[in-house]
């Protein structure tokens, strides 16, 4: 079970403070201050009250502020884990919550509300995907069954930079850093390198990118 803490690192934005309101909340792996559609993400406390609705934006496992490890797409939906599933308790659980929960974003934070909604939480009254892919095989990893190289490599390869506090000691943060960036000024050569599998800057770090390349057929893993 995935513990709820809430920490309010500012005055919580609420329609009205007096009466309890359903809940929009946003589960994101990625930061709001270095995402193009950072403005969206950070505008929502803002606009979203004005609707009646309380608004939560979670980092995930691993990612930033919360505490573990981060694991593209496994905390989710109903397996051991169900990151979605306990939040949503949490959330209607609190004082300044009538219990009924909406979950909202795009990209990974539509793939944490598709994988949300296999746990059913019962507080869970309705899901708004902006875009995102259900299928993780067919439409994100490996599409029309070739691994999409660029699309992977760089997504994979820029969580696991904005990653590395979570993942290395201080003493060698830097030169993971030098590494990854490395990767990037390089691509070219990355996206032409034979055998892609696995690929040296990866491993040890985020090592379900290499599971991912690992599990090539559509299966139980998928």
């Amino acid at each position: 079970k995935f513990p709820c803490e809430m920490e309010r690192r500012s005055k919580p934005i609420s329609p009205d403070p007096t009466q309890t309101a359903s809940s929009r909340f946003c589960r994101n792996a990625h930061h709001t201050i270095t995402r193009p559609d950072q403005k969206t993400l950070s505008a929502l406390p803002n606009t979203t009250p004005r609707g009646g609705y309380v608004v939560v934006i979670q980092d995930m496992r691993g990612r930033f502020a919360s505490e573990g490890d981060f694991y593209a797409f496994l905390n989710d939906g109903a397996g051991i884990n169900r990151d979605g599933y306990d939040t949503v308790a949490c959330l209607a659980d609190q004082p300044w919550s009538d219990g009924r929960i909406r979950t909202i974003g795009g990209s990974y934070s539509g793939a944490t509300q598709c994988r949300n909604a296999l746990s059913r939480p019962p507080h869970l009254q309705a899901t708004f995907i902006r875009e995102s892919s259900s299928d993780y095989y067919h439409e994100w990893v490996y599409r029309g069954g070739a691994f999409e190289l660029g699309f992977n490599m760089g997504w994979s390869r820029a969580v696991t930079l904005a990653n590395l506090p979570h993942l290395v000691e201080d003493d060698v943060l830097e030169r993971h850093q030098g590494i990854l960036e490395g990767v990037d000024n390089a691509v070219d050569h990355w996206h032409s390198r034979l055998p892609i599998f696995p690929p040296p800057y990866m491993t040890g770090l985020n090592d379900w990118h290499n599971e991912w390349l690992d599990n090539l057929i559509d299966g139980p893993y998928w």
